[in-house]
C-alpha cells in the first residue's frame, strides 16, 4: 500500500510532518488526529515491541479470521475542535433525516453522545427548553395538521423530555430534537403540495394556508431556542430552510 515515493519517518517529532496525510504505521491518538487517516494492522494481542515477519503477521491475522490478511484504516477526530463538531453535527442531521437506521447514523450518534454540553451551557439549555416545551403543550398542535407532522412534533416533545431528564445533555440530544423538527417541517411541506394538487373542497385554499401558518408558528419557539443554542455553543449547524409554498 506504500507508494514508492512515500516519505519514511522513523519518529514523528512534529504533527506537521503527517498533517493531512495517510500514514502507514502506528501512531498514538494525539498524533493520529493530525493525519487524514492511519493504515495499520488490527490489534494482534502481542506484547509491545514484538516484531513479526510478513509471513508471521499474515498467519496471525488468518488465525483471527481476517482473510485476506491486511491492514485496517481509521481516523481520529478531535472532539474539542469546534469545526469538527459543527461538521459532525450537520452530518448527523443529514444522515438522520434521509438514512434512518444506517451504520453511518449509528456511528455519528455514538460520536455525538460522547460530547457533553458544558455545565453552564447545559443549564441554560435545560431552562430554555423546559419553557419551550411548556409553551408548545399549552398551544397544542394545530387542528387539521397533517398526521405525519403531528407525529414528528410529538417525537420532538419526547426528545426534549429525554434531554431535560439527562444528567448532562449531549449533542446527540440536540440532534434528535433538530431531526424531529426537520422531519415535521418536511412532512408539512409535502402535505401542502398534496393539498395544492388535490384541491379538495373539504380544505379550501384559505383554510390550508391557515393550517400551514399555525403549524409553522407552533414550532417557532423551538426553532428559536435551537438557533440560540447553536450560537451560544459556537456551532454553525442549524435547521435547513424548508420551502413551505
Amino acid at each position: 500500500m506504500v507508494k514508492p515515493d512515500a516519505e519514511v519517518i522513523a519518529h514523528v517529532s512534529d504533527p506537521g510532518q503527517i498533517a493531512g496525510e495517510v500514514v502507514a504505521g502506528v501512531l498514538p491518538p494525539h498524533l493520529a488526529k493530525h493525519a487524514l487517516a492511519v493504515e495499520t494492522p488490527p490489534p494482534l494481542n502481542r506484547a509491545t515491541g514484538t516484531e513479526l515477519s510478513r509471513e508471521e503477521m499474515e498467519e496471525k491475522l488468518r488465525s483471527m479470521g481476517i482473510e485476506p490478511p491486511g491492514t485496517r484504516r481509521y481516523a481520529v477526530l478531535d472532539l474539542e475542535d469546534p469545526a469538527i463538531l459543527s461538521e459532525l453535527f450537520q452530518a448527523r442531521l443529514e444522515v438522520g433525516v434521509y438514512h434512518r437506521g444506517s451504520r453511518a447514523e449509528t456511528l455519528l450518534e455514538r460520536t455525538l453522545e460522547a460530547v457533553e454540553i458544558p455545565a453552564p451551557l447545559a443549564d441554560n439549555f435545560k431552562e430554555r427548553f423546559k419553557e419551550v416545551l411548556a409553551e408548545m403543550r399549552e398551544m397544542e398542535i394545530p387542528e387539521g395538521s397533517p398526521p405525519l407532522f403531528s407525529n414528528w412534533v410529538r417525537i420532538a416533545e419526547l426528545d426534549i423530555e429525554v434531554a431535560l431528564g439527562a444528567d448532562r445533555p449531549t449533542l446527540e440530544h440536540v440532534a434528535r430534537i433538530q431531526i424531529a423538527v426537520d422531519k415535521a417541517l418536511w412532512d408539512l411541506r409535502e402535505a401542502t403540495i398534496a393539498w395544492e394538487i388535490a384541491a379538495d373542497q373539504a380544505f379550501p385554499e384559505l383554510r390550508q394556508a391557515a393550517i400551514v401558518q399555525e403549524a409553522v408558528r407552533y414550532l417557532e419557539p423551538l426553532d428559536a431556542a435551537l438557533r440560540d443554542f447553536y450560537r451560544e455553543a459556537g456551532l454553525s449547524a442549524g435547521r435547513k430552510e424548508v420551502e413551505l409554498g
